[in-house]
C-alpha cells in the first residue's frame, strides 16, 4: 500500500512537470512570434531591396522575356513609394529585346535600361537621382511619344492634384539602340499626342488655365504655342487675362470678361474654357 501511494505521487510529479515544461515551451514560442512580428514591422532595408531587383535581373537574363513586382518598401510606407520592378520583353519594339529595372525609396527613385544585343544584355541608359511625385501609375509603360514608331518609357508624376498627370520622358532614338531623358517634358501638365505628332496640353487647376503645343527636339522639349488665363480684378471689376506666346515669348495679352476671352482663343480651346471660367 506504502509503495502504491508513492509511485502515485511520482506520477503526479511527472505529470506536473511535464505540464510545466509544456507551458514554458508555449510562453517561449509565443515570445519568439512575437519578437517575430516585432522584426517585421522594422523598416527594409533600402539597399538589400534593390541589390534583390539585380539579383532578379541576374538570374533570369538568360531568358528574353521576364518581370517581377516587389512592394516591400511600398507595403510598410505606403502609396507615396512605388512598387520596385523589373520587366524584360519587347518592350519598345518589336525586334529588339529591352529591360527595365525601377526602384523607388526615400533616398531617391532609379531607373536602369539594358538592351540584349547578340546574347549579352548591355545598360544603354541609368539614372538614379530622379525626384518623381506620388500617382496612381506605379510601374513605367511604354508609348511612341515622338511618332518613330517606337515606344519611349514614360513614368508618370501627378502634381499638383489626382486630376493632373505630369511625365519623366525616356525617349528612345536610334531605333531602340539609345535612350536620353528629355529635360522639360516633366513641365508639361497632361500632355497629349497628337495627329501630327506634336505635344498637345491643356490644365486647368487654382483659377488657372494654360492649353500649349509643343515638339520634341532631340533630348529638349520646344514650345510653340502657349496660352495662359488668369483671373485679373482691376479696379474694383473682375475680369480674365488671356496671355498668348509663340516659340517661349509673349505675342499678345488680352483683358476681357470670360464671354469676350472665348471669343479671341483658338477653336479648339473654347469648350475647356467655357467649362472652367464660364460654368
Amino acid at each position: 500500500m506504502q509503495y502504491q501511494f508513492h509511485m502515485r505521487n511520482v506520477i503526479i510529479s511527472l505529470l506536473f512537470a511535464t505540464s510545466f515544461i509544456a507551458c514554458n515551451t508555449a510562453i517561449k514560442d509565443k515570445s519568439n512570434q512575437s519578437a517575430m512580428a516585432t522584426d517585421s514591422l522594422q523598416e527594409p532595408d533600402i539597399y538589400v531591396l534593390r541589390q534583390r531587383l539585380f539579383d532578379y535581373f541576374e538570374r533570369h537574363k538568360h531568358e528574353d522575356a521576364f518581370d517581377t513586382t516587389d512592394d516591400t518598401y511600398n507595403r510598410y510606407w505606403g502609396y507615396s513609394y512605388r512598387p520596385n520592378t523589373v520587366e524584360a520583353g519587347h518592350l519598345l519594339c518589336i525586334n529588339k529585346t529591352h529591360a527595365v529595372i525601377r526602384f523607388s525609396d526615400s533616398l531617391n527613385n532609379g531607373i536602369f535600361v539594358f538592351l540584349k544585343d547578340k546574347g549579352e544584355w548591355n545598360k544603354i541608359y541609368e539614372d538614379t537621382t530622379l525626384e518623381i511625385g506620388i500617382d496612381e501609375h506605379p510601374v513605367p509603360y511604354y508609348k511612341d511619344w515622338n511618332g518613330d514608331g517606337i515606344k519611349d518609357i514614360s513614368v508618370s508624376n501627378t502634381y499638383p492634384t489626382n486630376y493632373t498627370e505630369r511625365f519623366r520622358l525616356y525617349l528612345s532614338i536610334d531605333s531602340g539602340r539609345q535612350i536620353v531623358n528629355v529635360r522639360g517634358f516633366e513641365n508639361i501638365y497632361n500632355p497629349e499626342v497628337d495627329s501630327n505628332n506634336m505635344i498637345s496640353s491643356v490644365y486647368a487647376h487654382a483659377g488657372n488655365f494654360l492649353a500649349g503645343k509643343y515638339v520634341i527636339n532631340k533630348d529638349t522639349i520646344k514650345e510653340l504655342r502657349l496660352i495662359h488665363i488668369y483671373p485679373l480684378s482691376e479696379n474694383g471689376k473682375d475680369s480674365l487675362c488671356a496671355v498668348f506666346s509663340e516659340n517661349g515669348k509673349t505675342k499678345k495679352t488680352i483683358k476681357s470678361t470670360g464671354k469676350g476671352i472665348v471669343q479671341q482663343i483658338p477653336a479648339q480651346y473654347r469648350k475647356d474654357v467655357e467649362a472652367y471660367f464660364l460654368h
